[in-house]
């Protein structure tokens, strides 16, 4: 699944989604693109208050997920990876993904593919949304391993997040 888990992730990353979709900063879904473009002010007042308001609950953590994958992603997200410079994903994201919010999504649970998509989006250019430019950055200096393992680990961690 190539979809995030929207739920509870803040009226403010929601509402900032939503409008860079619209803005085209955001410009890897064009459904979304033209749905964001659609909405009046009133429907992304509505779409972003249901959203907020909903609980936050991380999908069941990934069965089978590779026990050596999962450790070096671990390693990444909370260490980081000193042999491509990249700062560990918690500095950000905080420990263990949980997010910090308003501005910075929790990673912890969601899919493995959503976030191998979105760094691949980062990567490439195709979402240019995070303000100081530091995503680019980090994801330019992913490789395939790297990228993988980092999903798997934020993939497996479960509910208790």
């Amino acid at each position: 699944m190539a979809f995030p888990t929207s739920r509870g992730l803040g009226s403010y990353y929601i509402g900032k989604q939503i409008e860079d979709y619209r803005s085209g900063a955001r410009a890897r879904h064009p459904v979304m693109q033209e749905v964001a473009k659609e909405l009046s002010a009133q429907q992304i007042a509505d779409v972003v208050a249901y959203f907020a308001a909903i609980e936050r609950v991380p999908p069941d953590p990934s069965e089978g997920a590779d026990a050596v994958l999962v450790s070096l992603g671990e390693q990444i997200a909370e260490i980081g990876d000193p042999e491509r410079q990249n700062q560990a994903c918690s500095n950000c994201h905080g420990p263990r993904g949980i997010g910090e919010l308003p501005a910075i999504p929790p990673l912890a649970g969601q899919s493995a593919r959503y976030i191998t998509v979105q760094i691949q989006a980062w990567k490439n250019g195709d979402r240019m949304n995070d303000g100081g430019s530091q995503m680019p950055n980090v994801a330019s200096r992913m490789d395939d391993d790297s990228t993988a393992a980092d999903a798997a680990y934020f993939a497996q961690l479960g509910a208790e997040e």
